[in-house]
């Protein structure tokens, strides 16, 4: 028997809501439970309808959203909440306090005016969202086994993959990438302020997420730590002790200067992996002209980007490291990169920081990138 996944929609405009049910009634295997137009009635009819998803319109994004939202939260950790938020200023920074939450996604609502064409786009957004929490719904009442949580490092028992670097010592890091989608705010909220401060390398970060979105969360980031982070705007020489947030909409490459410089560059050329900007193009580029050691993680995210460029890196002796299953929202992107061997270590969230910083700074011997 089919399975649907049950939906409530949040919004207070009647012409939205009869814009977003039609939405809703397009897609595959979804339960509309109804609506509610405002917080009080959505916190009850969570609690009595029990959906497993909230959808959340743009004219809900006010400075009550992020209490309703913690609390939701808290009250139903497995509730699914999605946002449609408008790429303004105000909308933008609340969409960004949400995502520590663990929300499920923000997607940019496009005008769904009697415009077929958007009405597509949002449909085929929310799409593989919907089969996500349907695939999580079905574990849960199937009652699968708990999924494993690392509480150390586990090292990958496919030791004919392992590179050299990865079987000594690891205290020579010069460079940190790393590639996150779906969940991938929170947990860089999670492990980003944790990391020591005098981090000796740069750190390279694609995170799946709209355009105008990014520098909101590079900002975030970088009030919550002593480190450095800002979103790539282009032409910038990686620094050590600097994060680097790929721009939301365009890839984000590493290139060579002529005076052997090393330069972060933005295109907008086409999606890979259906995604841009795609952690495979910045992996790839790294490969391609980086030759000291670098340092790949794979976190939470739907889909296989990172796997081709994690494969690139490991030919040139790099280190992976994947974030587990059961700390994942998501266990696409980690998962792959498990699936083909390539992982050296998998981790929990909340262990990356002190494995990196450990790795880092145990032996002493850590250089600096760009003396």
């Amino acid at each position: 028997m089919t399975i649907c996944t049950d939906i409530l929609l949040f919004s207070a405009c009647l012409t939205e809501r009869q814009k977003l049910l039609r939405v809703i009634s397009q897609l595959s295997e979804v339960h509309c439970l109804g609506t509610a137009t405002t917080a009080t009635l959505a916190l009850r009819k969570v609690e009595l309808l029990k959906p497993d998803v909230v959808l959340i319109d743009e004219d809900m994004l006010t400075e009550t959203t992020v209490p309703l939202l913690t609390e939701l939260k808290q009250q139903y950790p497995h509730l699914n909440l999605i946002l449609l938020a408008y790429p303004s200023p105000q909308q933008i920074t609340i969409a960004v306090q949400t995502q520590q939450l663990g929300i499920l996604d923000v997607i940019v609502k496009p005008q769904l005016d009697d415009n077929e064409a958007e009405i597509k786009v949002l449909i085929n957004q929310l799409q593989p969202l919907i089969d996500l929490v349907q695939l999580k719904k079905q574990a849960r009442l199937s009652q699968s086994p708990p999924l494993i949580r690392y509480s150390h490092p586990i090292i990958s028992g496919c030791s004919n993959h392992l590179s050299a670097f990865a079987r000594r010592k690891f205290s020579a890091i010069e460079l940190i990438v790393i590639g996150l989608s779906t969940g991938g705010p929170k947990a860089l909220h999670r492990f980003i302020p944790e990391l020591d401060s005098s981090l000796p390398c740069p750190l390279l970060i694609v995170q799946h997420m709209p355009p105008v979105f990014t520098e909101a969360l590079a900002d975030k980031l970088n009030d919550e730590t002593a480190l450095s982070v800002c979103e790539v705007k282009g032409g910038e020489e990686i620094q050590p002790g600097h994060i680097y947030l790929a721009q939301g909409g365009k890839h984000l490459v590493l290139t060579k200067s002529a005076q052997g410089k090393l330069i972060l560059e933005l295109n907008e050329l086409a999606p890979v992996n259906y995604c841009r900007p795609s952690v495979d193009v910045l992996f790839e580029s790294v490969a391609n002209i980086f030759s000291g050691q670098v340092l790949a993680i794979v976190m939470t995210g739907m889909g296989h980007d990172g796997t081709e460029g994690v494969r690139c890196l490991k030919r040139r002796g790099a280190l992976c490291w994947i974030q587990d299953q059961a700390s994942s929202v998501v266990w696409g992107m980690p998962g792959s990169v498990h699936a083909a061997g390539l992982a050296d270590e998998v981790l929990a969230l909340e262990d990356f920081a002190q494995r990196i910083n450990q790795v880092m700074f145990e032996s002493g011997l850590c250089k600096a990138l760009l003396r």
